[in-house]
């Protein structure tokens, strides 16, 4: 038992006592160190949910935010919060140790509303807000929380969320100390009141790991799992043919996919014109015809075994072409969600039964294009003449709206398929239904990496397409819908000058300083060689494409009696 003595002595001689102290005594203690004075103290945060009030300042935003891409309604927020219309509290919360608060779940929008309408009008309200505290528990509680924020309202783009996941689970591993499979994610987020499913989850992997790098924009814009799964079958058939041709391994095929999917990024992605861009890539790659290549991408859509395709073939001479010779769905309907018109009776060409055509020797049947004209030309079974060909535009002639859209639709389809770009071509609601752009639209890589003979083919196709389009004809109305960006421009001006075409050229072309421009957006062609620098070296696809594109502005003037310009 302590006795006052042994307590006297504990307390290093000081007389306990209950005398208050004196005023000079309290000063002296007061300014004597303590032990830790030099420690910085951590800020001392509630324990539990705790209302309270902030300065905006004292407030970060969440630096993993999900969502990537920018809010539609920020000005609708900010007017709502202006007005005072959108008055809840923020959720805030603090790292341990950090010295400022930021947001948590959710709130990345408000808060940067918030701070400008302060910076704008200096008001109280919106320098101190309402906060509701939340307590820090630890990372992945965090980006979770803001994901089911914008989960709930419903407005994050898919790729914004496949990245959010995919961070989740980088946290979630570091925390766990272990890798995680698709399926140990999936139920670990399920744990923690998130459900997701795991073929979403390879879903949101495919996008991250392929398509991320490939189409950023197309994504960004707020491209869905549909047209994903689209592309994803896309990416699988390609690759089957790739190794049914045995061109070389699988991550060859996935890195010709991606290059050619990334030429195509834009807001709106045509996937027509990849799988014909992919055919292409097959045909060249494999050094067999871009028809072969066609029926080869087609049954692999189809879900097909390929063994009965071109290289099979290729490889018996046994084997009777007609076993593969399936007429392709007509090159102006493309149908890239995987399904093709099943192959049509065998048609009887040049007299002969379809059926009774005999077998190419095995070295001309091996797919090289130098062989192509001779028994393959003549006879493919299977495969319809072109000559006497009907223009299958499917509509009534009368319908000219449809006609021209048709019109707009192959032509821009011929344009993207010669790799002319898909801006070149401009659909209108009159004339032939389209114009043809200043050739400043095409890539430039087209015209700088390509040989001279490809760029005056480029040139004289550019001309067709723009004849046929009639924009450079005496009566045309083409300068009233001409898009703001080819306004007032020297391609603008030769429009304008369509009816005295003879003078523009000579005056604008020839003598005057702007010719070097005017060329620049509008080709010089010479009549010398435009027929063997063009016709022979179309892409089959293409060929057929323009045979249709023709018989459809032939529907045109028909329907408008001669008087395609309103």
């Amino acid at each position: 038992m302590l006795t006052a003595r042994d307590s006297n002595a504990i307390c290093g001689g000081a007389v306990m006592s209950k005398r208050r102290p004196t005023d000079a005594q309290l000063v002296e203690m007061l300014t004597q160190p303590h032990f830790g004075q030099q420690r910085e103290i951590a800020p001392q945060d509630p324990i539990t949910a705790t209302p309270m009030i902030v300065e905006i300042d004292h407030i970060d935003y969440y630096d993993r935010n999900p969502r990537r891409s920018p809010n539609d309604k920020y000005q609708e927020i900010k007017a709502s919060i202006a007005s005072g219309e959108m008055d809840q509290p923020l959720t805030i919360t603090r790292r341990p140790g950090a010295p400022q608060y930021m947001v948590f779940k959710g709130g990345n929008t408000r808060l940067r509303a918030l701070k400008e309408l302060f910076a704008e009008t200096g008001g109280e309200r919106f320098q101190r807000i309402h906060c509701l505290f939340q307590p820090w528990t630890r990372e992945s509680d965090a980006l979770l929380g803001h994901l089911k924020e914008n989960d709930l309202r419903g407005d994050l783009v898919f790729i914004d969320r496949a990245l959010a996941i995919r961070e989740l689970k980088r946290l979630l591993e570091e925390e766990a100390g272990e890798r995680l499979s698709s399926n140990r994610l999936a139920a670990l987020l399920k744990q923690k009141g998130y459900s997701i499913s795991q073929p979403l989850i390879a879903w949101f992997d495919y996008a991250v790991d392929v398509l991320h790098q490939a189409i950023p924009t197309a994504l960004k814009t707020g491209m869905g799992r549909p047209q994903i799964e689209r592309i994803k079958t896309l990416d699988r058939s390609f690759g089957q043919c790739w190794k049914s041709l045995d061109l070389g391994a699988d991550d060859m095929a996935q890195s010709v996919f991606v290059e050619v999917l990334s030429r195509y990024d834009a807001e709106h992605l045509d996937l027509d014109a990849i799988r014909r861009d992919l055919e292409t890539e097959l045909s060249v790659t494999a050094d067999i015809d871009v028809q072969r290549a066609s029926l080869l991408m087609g049954a692999a859509l189809d879900g097909r075994a390929l063994s009965e395709g071109p290289t099979a073939a290729h490889r018996d001479g046994d084997e009777q072409p007609q076993k593969h010779a399936q007429e392709p769905a007509t090159p102006g309907h493309p149908d890239t969600a995987g399904t093709r018109p099943s192959p049509a009776a065998p048609t009887q060409t040049s007299g002969k039964p379809a059926g009774n055509a005999e077998p190419e020797p095995p070295q001309k049947i091996a797919g090289r294009k130098e062989h192509r004209g001779e028994s393959e030309e003549k006879e493919t079974p299977g495969r319809a003449p072109t000559s006497g060909r009907q223009p299958p535009t499917a509509v009534p002639a009368e319908d000219l709206p449809v006609l021209r859209e048709r019109a707009a639709k192959l032509a821009r389809d011929i344009a993207v398929l010669a790799r002319m770009g898909d801006q070149i071509i401009h659909p209108i609601p009159d004339g032939v239904g389209y114009l043809v752009g200043p050739t400043s639209l095409m890539p430039s890589d087209n015209l700088i990496s390509v040989s001279d003979e490809h760029v005056r083919h480029l040139v004289y196709l550019w001309w067709t397409l723009a004849q046929i389009s009639e924009q450079f004809a005496d009566e045309s109305r083409a300068g009233i819908h001409l898009p703001q960006e080819w306004r007032d421009t020297p391609f603008d001006e030769a429009i304008q000058h369509a009816g005295n075409w003879e003078f523009f050229q000579w005056h604008a072309f020839i003598e005057d300083e702007r010719a070097p421009v005017v060329w620049d957006l509008i080709p010089m062609a010479t009549l010398p060689g435009f027929g063997p620098l063009l016709w022979p070296k179309m892409h089959d696809w293409a060929w057929d494409m323009f045979v249709e594109l023709v018989g459809v502005y032939r529907a045109i003037h028909k329907a408008a009696n001669g008087k395609v310009w309103g």
